[in-house]
């Protein structure tokens, strides 16, 4: 009786219950009668099927946490991302009647610097945003030739919560508040300004993303954002006060990177 030693993948896990761990390879021993016999080119084959799967399961990334060490997992972290915003149209009146502006969708930035603690993060942001004239009605009649962008830039305290998964993508919310500057820069009809002025107002916004841990320290995210201010006080070129709302709807995506 001959005894051929092959190498197997052992049957106590799948490759998926595996992930992030090397597989388990262990030697079988069959024992083969002569007469029955087993040909060693059967058994190679087995060795080699046994040793790709093995090296393929080795080469699937292993998941940066489980949900055990992302509950209890603490780290600074830094974050980029660039995104495209869609600002609401704005109203404001002068003496021949109320102007509403259109705009164009334009490129956003962002960056922050926050602690993770598991679930739950809070982070401070900076973020600048910027949207050219893209035409102005009065009384709901198109104005010629018009110029002109309205910008925002922010800072923000925000506050994320992570619903765990046992998996590398993360779902998450988020709320915050802060400061911002806008301005409407010339914003113009033909050769008359209309308005030119800025002002400094409480902001806030809502969040809501899913993050994908490429791993350990480093992750990828994509999110929507709903961002808007109180009331922005600005002044015609009639000299009429007005309160014009600025209210923004923004799709972003960028990187995030933890220092532990």
């Amino acid at each position: 009786m001959k005894t051929i030693h092959l190498l197997a993948l052992s049957t106590r896990g799948t490759i998926k219950e595996s992930f992030g761990r090397s597989p388990i390879i262990s030697i079988c021993n069959f024992n083969v009668l002569p007469e029955k016999g087993i040909h060693m080119k059967t058994s190679t084959r087995l060795g080699l099927l046994a040793l790709t799967v093995s090296t393929l399961a080795m080469a699937v990334p292993a998941r940066a946490m489980d949900m055990d060490e992302k509950a209890t997992h603490r780290s600074i972290y830094f974050k980029g991302a660039i995104g495209l915003t869609k600002l609401q149209g704005m109203e404001y009146d002068i003496n021949a009647g109320e102007v509403r502006n259109q705009y164009q969708k334009e490129l956003s930035y962002s960056g922050a610097i926050g602690y993770d603690f598991g679930n739950y993060a809070m982070e401070m942001e900076y973020a600048y945003r910027t949207n050219d004239l893209d035409g102005q009605t009065l009384l709901g009649s198109k104005l010629a030739d018009t110029e002109g962008d309205t910008q925002s830039s922010a800072f923000m305290i925000n506050g994320y919560f992570e619903t765990p998964t046992d998996s590398n993508w993360v779902p998450y919310l988020g709320v915050g508040a802060g400061i911002a500057r806008v301005n409407l820069n010339d914003h113009m009809t033909g050769n008359i300004l209309l308005v030119d002025d800025n002002a400094t107002v409480f902001a806030y916004q809502g969040i809501a993303g899913l993050e994908y841990n490429v791993s350990r320290k480093i992750s990828a995210f994509a999110e929507y954002r709903y961002f808007a201010t109180a009331d922005v006080p600005v002044t015609t070129f009639t000299g009429t006060n007005h309160d014009v709302d600025y209210e923004s709807h923004n799709f972003m995506t960028g990187i995030k990177y933890q220092f532990q």
